[in-house]
């Protein structure tokens, strides 16, 4: 493994809950031991059918159990995921941060969130504030970010991280290729292997006194401007096929429905 290095210190991005020692939030030179598998999916989607059964069959089992109200919003949200816009998370040190863009980025319409170091978060990591956010999207997490980034690399991403000390302004930044959107520890921002890696580094320019935001904002401003221009870049909402569209939609469903395993015959979902 390379060796960590120290990184250099960046103005303060503060969190959204009282900010802990300076030490704490400095965790992402965690140990290789302690950093777990270099990749894991930490929470996926059930999108392929049980075996015997198709997508549009999942779907007619399911929808039934649910108000129609209910079976068009799911129908509506799985039209306009993205999966040429994702998020990445580098050694977040507040499980409440971290928890704060899982759900913003769920509300853009993001499908794949990454987390790289997952291992520099205290515990327990802060479900509440996503709202479950977790449960409509996937989950991935990396132990190093050379790994996560040749994997991004390797599906056409453009790796574009946020950084204090970047020239380039967040609107300069072209999205008219799939973008990764990296985002750093609390305080230390990205690391410098991060700096070396990305493909371009940005900073959210701003107008006011305030020097920097708080990484949840910072974060939101990102992902909603990013958004907007993958909407033009992709001349639609989804960059998704109409039979992913449905397959994410049954996945949903299984999501939905409290006893789909049992109506489906697989268990607990």
């Amino acid at each position: 493994m390379p060796k960590r290095t120290k990184q250099p210190a960046v103005p303060t991005m503060e969190g959204t809950a009282p900010p802990p020692s300076r030490a704490a939030m400095r965790k992402v030179n965690v140990p290789a031991a302690e950093r777990g598998p270099r990749y894991r999916l930490a929470s996926g989607l059930p999108e392929e059918p049980p075996a015997g059964m198709s997508v549009e069959e999942v779907i007619a089992l399911l929808e039934p159990h649910l108000r129609p109200e209910r079976c068009a919003r799911l129908a509506g949200v799985a039209a306009q995921r993205m999966e040429s816009l994702t998020v990445v998370l580098e050694g977040l040190y507040d499980p409440g941060n971290r928890s704060a863009v899982y759900r913003t980025a769920e509300s853009f319409g993001v499908l794949d969130l990454h987390v790289v170091n997952p291992a520099a978060a205290k515990k327990p990591h802060a479900r509440a504030v996503s709202r479950g956010a977790e449960k409509w999207t996937r989950i991935h997490e990396w132990a190093w970010p050379e790994d996560a980034v040749r994997s991004l690399r390797a599906r056409g991403f453009l790796v574009a991280a946020s950084d204090l000390q970047a020239e380039v302004a967040l609107h300069e930044v072209s999205f008219e290729q799939p973008v990764a959107l990296v985002f750093g520890n609390e305080h230390d921002g990205i690391t410098e292997e991060m700096r070396e890696l990305a493909d371009v580094r940005f900073v959210v320019p701003m107008r006011g006194f305030t020097e920097s935001l708080n990484i949840s904002t910072a974060a939101a401003v990102c992902i909603a401007h990013a958004r907007a221009a993958r909407e033009r870049a992709l001349g639609a909402l989804t960059d998704l096929d109409m039979q992913q569209v449905r397959r994410l939609h049954a996945a949903y469903l299984r999501r939905a429905v409290r006893a789909s395993g049992d109506i489906l015959g697989v268990g607990p979902q």
